[in-house]
């Protein structure tokens, strides 16, 4: 009876943890799009709209917001756009970009079906132009949320994830 009430303080001491949280959210009305767990790195996937090749962003979490580490592509075009100062390096099949010196801020991606924008995080996934018109402005920001990990998960039937949505 003990070790239950135990584990039992311990579970709700873990659920009430502040956890952060991606928050996308609709950069013309404020309206949250989706809430994805932060507890990891953030990618970014699209296509090129010029080079028309997958590319990667690759996001270290900070309280400031996003902080570009890393871009990844399977063609280098795609890195030599960018014209960044670090060298594009062989990865695999594909090329990187290693990213020093990116000071953290929130984020604002255009909704395309063109581009084919995603945001993963924690092991999910929201596509962009499924979840705002096209040409929206969607601002990638990190909260911690006051109810931590008391997150209620819905089924998001139109990426075929699990988003979250939050419990206050």
């Amino acid at each position: 009876m003990l070790l239950l009430s135990l584990l039992a303080t311990l579970g709700a001491g873990w659920l009430l943890a502040p956890t952060p949280a991606l928050v996308l959210t609709d950069d013309r009305t404020g309206a949250v799009l989706a809430w994805l767990p932060a507890d990891g790195p953030v990618t970014m996937r699209y296509v090129h709209s010029l080079v028309r090749q997958p590319a990667a962003e690759v996001f270290a979490v900070e309280p400031a917001g996003l902080r570009l580490v890393r871009l990844v592509s399977p063609s280098e075009a795609v890195l030599e756009y960018y014209a960044r100062v670090e060298p594009i390096r062989p990865l695999g099949d594909a090329f990187v970009i290693e990213v020093v010196g990116e000071a953290a801020r929130p984020l604002t991606a255009l909704a395309s079906a063109l581009g084919r924008r995603s945001v993963e995080s924690g092991g999910r996934a929201v596509v962009l132009h499924e979840v705002a018109p096209h040409g929206t402005p969607i601002r990638l920001t990190i909260e911690t949320p006051t109810a931590g990990r008391l997150l209620c998960w819905q089924a998001d039937r139109a990426v075929g994830n699990v988003g979250l949505d939050l419990v206050e």
